[in-house]
């Protein structure tokens, strides 16, 4: 009976003991992130590992506006306004429950206009952490191959070691071009155990979530921007393309000398704003989806060595879907009016390569790309 009474009494010292012992979370994220939907052209806000890319219809200033944040449980955070006049409006400070982690996240504001021509001319660093660099034209950031190789092979190697360089120099009239580049791979990582044989240089318009990039680097990749320019009717630009001479790197125990590698440069215009739409594409459902609208590539005999030193020019049609099989929605002006359009761009040193697999040594230069909507 003794010890019936005992155990009643240590019952809540063992119990506040046992609360008192539980880790406290270490993690220092923000979960959602939004502003009125009404001022908006996307249904949310898109939240990536460090940043936050906001859409607000033309003439909205969002520094007059509230928004509306969530974190990890048990974590706190706090507005930073950014000195500085750019794209980033402010920064939010999210400090882990456990005090030992934090993370800067910025606010970045992307404006009702799509550039007229992308030139590659402006370059900037994903984060201090990393040295590998990004084009970004005006307001919009193209993402690459970048993001995911500095987890594979390191964040502080040199930018010229990265899959996608700057080519001062190289582009359309002596100007700056993008290099795409495919690379041996580092082989398996060890903190996830993927295996990466080949590194493809890529550029596109989007964003990325590095968390998920080794585990799973198709879905990683979130394609699109929103767009209301008009109906796309041709994809312009100037490329070079040299095929590398390594052999075929197939996956990480088989390689082919007798596989031809090839570029790919495409535009995709899709759909959103519905109940059940995917807000953004990604490696799986960019080429499948029945949420496009139209495509624009190069065609199969443009993919190969391109001829002669230099760029040469490239002037491709948007196919409408529609068209040929009504299970793909008609173009509608109102449906570009009402903000339900996105696109992207791509441009890829190996056709194969968001799989791993292509030549080293493939080399893709790209400058001055261009979306010709009617008039």
């Amino acid at each position: 009976m003794n010890r019936i009474y005992l155990s009643l009494i240590l019952a809540p010292f063992l119990m506040a003991s046992c609360i008192k012992d539980t880790p406290l979370n270490p993690e220092a994220d923000i979960l959602s992130f939004t502003y009125p939907k009404q001022y908006m052209r996307t249904e949310s806000p898109e939240i990536y590992n460090r940043h936050v890319v906001v859409y607000p219809n033309a003439g909205v200033d969002l520094t007059t506006l509230q928004y509306s944040i969530s974190v990890t449980p048990g974590a706190t955070y706090e507005e930073i306004r950014n000195q500085e006049v750019s794209d980033t409006l402010f920064f939010i400070q999210v400090r882990s429950e456990n005090k030992e982690n934090t993370k800067p996240y910025a606010i970045i504001q992307v404006p009702d206009t799509f550039p007229d021509i992308f030139r590659f001319e402006n370059w900037v660093k994903y984060a201090e952490a990393f040295m590998y660099e990004n084009p970004k034209d005006g307001s919009y950031q193209w993402f690459s191959s970048n993001n995911g190789a500095a987890f594979a092979i390191g964040s502080q190697k040199p930018a010229s070691e990265y899959p996608v360089t700057k080519a001062v120099g190289l582009g359309h009239d002596g100007s700056t071009a993008v290099k795409l580049s495919t690379l041996v791979g580092p082989g398996t990582i060890e903190a996830t155990g993927t295996t990466i044989p080949c590194l493809s240089g890529s550029v596109f318009l989007g964003g990325f979530n590095l968390l998920t990039a080794l585990r799973d680097p198709l879905s990683s990749i979130k394609f699109g921007v929103p767009f209301r320019k008009g109906k796309p009717l041709r994809l312009k630009g100037y490329y070079k393309y040299t095929e590398g001479s390594s052999p075929f790197i197939v996956d990480k125990n088989t390689s082919d000398a007798n596989r031809r590698d090839s570029c790919d440069i495409y535009a995709v215009l899709f759909r959103t704003g519905d109940p059940g739409d995917d807000q953004v594409l990604d490696g799986n459902t960019v080429g499948t989806s029945l949420q496009r609208i139209a495509r624009a590539g190069l065609s199969v005999e443009q993919r190969w060595n391109t001829p002669g030193n230099g760029l040469v020019s490239f002037d491709i049609p948007f196919v409408y879907f529609n068209e040929t099989d009504s299970r793909y929605p008609a173009f509608s002006e109102a449906d570009l009016q009402d903000n339900k359009y996105k696109i992207t761009i791509v441009c890829a040193s190996s056709y194969k390569g968001d799989y791993y697999q292509g030549r080293p040594g493939s080399t893709l230069l790209v400058d001055d790309i261009q979306v010709i909507c009617a008039p």
